[in-house]
C-alpha cells in the first residue's frame, strides 16, 4: 500500500511541475521564443562620467533564442514603451528593424546613447518591450522588457571610504571623482591593494600638478580647490 502511495505522489509532483513549465512557456509546440538575457527588473545603468572623452557610446542589448535557429534573419517584435520612457528620441539611436540573425541562438541589438549637458543633471530611462512577431514569440515574462537608465552623473562609490579619504584621495566630490577617472582611466578601486591605490593616487596628484602648471583651475562643486593628501607621497 505504501508503494502505491509513493507512486501516486511522484506522479502528482511530475504533473504539477509539468503544469508550471507550461504556464511559463511551452517549448514543445513548434514555436520559437526570444527574450532579453537579463530580467527587466535588473536595471541596466550607463553613465558617460565613467567614459571621459566620448560623446556617444553603444550599449549592446543581448537577446537569446528558445528553439532552433534558421538560415535566414527573423524579425524581433521590439517596441518602445513611451509611457515609461523619459528619454527623448534625440538621446539615443536604435536600428529601424530588429532581427535575430541567421544561425544565431544569441544576438545583440545596438543601442547608441548620446551625451548631452542635461545628462549631468538627471537620469533618463529607455523602456523596451519584446512583443510577438510573425516568427518569434515573446519569451519568459520577466525577460521580455528592458530598462536602460543613462546619465553623465557620478555618485560616491562604496570604496571611497575613510581609509581612501585619509591616505590616498582626500575628501570626495563628484568633480574630483570625474577628474580621477580622466587622469587614471580607472573608476573602481574595489579590492585593490593599498600599494595599487597609492600608485593611482600618485598619478592623480601629478595630473593635478601638471594641469595647474598649465594654468588650469581644478575646483569642486563648492568652489574649493581639488587636492590629495600630498604630504603622504613625498
Amino acid at each position: 500500500m505504501m508503494k502505491y502511495k509513493i507512486i501516486i505522489i511522484a506522479i502528482s509532483v511530475l504533473a504539477i511541475l509539468a503544469g508550471c513549465k507550461k504556464d511559463e512557456i511551452d517549448i514543445y509546440n513548434g514555436n520559437t521564443y526570444i527574450y532579453f538575457d537579463r530580467e527587466g527588473e535588473d536595471v541596466q545603468e550607463y553613465s558617460f562620467a565613467f567614459h571621459p572623452g566620448i560623446d556617444l557610446d553603444t550599449v549592446p542589448l543581448i537577446v537569446k533564442l528558445i528553439g532552433y535557429p534558421t538560415d535566414y534573419d527573423r524579425e524581433i517584435g521590439l517596441v518602445i514603451n513611451e509611457s515609461k520612457t523619459t528619454a527623448d528620441a534625440a538621446d539615443y539611436w536604435l536600428p529601424s528593424e530588429f532581427v535575430l540573425r541567421a544561425g544565431s541562438h544569441i544576438d545583440s541589438i545596438p543601442l547608441v546613447l548620446y551625451k548631452s549637458e542635461k545628462l549631468k543633471e538627471s537620469k533618463f530611462t529607455l523602456y523596451l518591450e519584446i512583443k510577438d512577431s510573425e516568427e518569434l514569440r515573446s519569451g519568459p515574462v520577466p525577460n521580455c522588457f528592458a530598462q536602460i537608465v543613462f546619465s553623465d552623473m557620478l555618485a560616491k562609490p562604496d570604496w571611497w571610504d575613510e581609509v581612501v579619504v585619509t591616505n590616498f584621495l582626500g575628501k570626495y566630490s563628484d568633480e574630483k571623482y570625474r577628474l580621477f577617472i580622466e587622469a587614471t582611466g580607472i573608476a573602481d578601486l574595489t579590492g585593490m591593494s593599498e600599494s595599487a591605490m597609492r600608485a593611482y593616487a600618485l598619478i592623480f596628484r601629478d595630473f593635478l600638478k601638471k594641469g595647474r602648471e598649465e594654468g588650469k583651475e581644478f575646483v569642486d562643486e563648492s568652489g574649493d580647490p581639488i587636492t590629495v593628501p600630498e604630504g603622504l607621497y613625498t
